[in-house]
């Protein structure tokens, strides 16, 4: 169960999955700038964009 205060109020939901996407934005001229940027310090290019994630639902948190 995760507790989210929204607007002073806490609501308590359940989180059965998550995803999060990653070498995302809305300009994709700018993912592919960035994208060659880290190829630059030998970081691996993704194998598309976006690249979505699996992830487990306890590591979402509020900050």
């Amino acid at each position: 169960m995760l507790t989210l205060n929204i607007d002073g109020r806490n609501h308590s939901i359940a989180i059965r999955s998550l995803a999060i996407a990653g070498w995302a934005g809305s300009d994709q001229a700018h993912v592919q700038e960035h994208i060659e940027e880290l190829a630059a310090l030998a970081v691996a290019p993704p194998s598309a964009t976006p690249l979505f994630y699996r992830c487990d639902p306890t590591q979402l948190v509020q900050t």
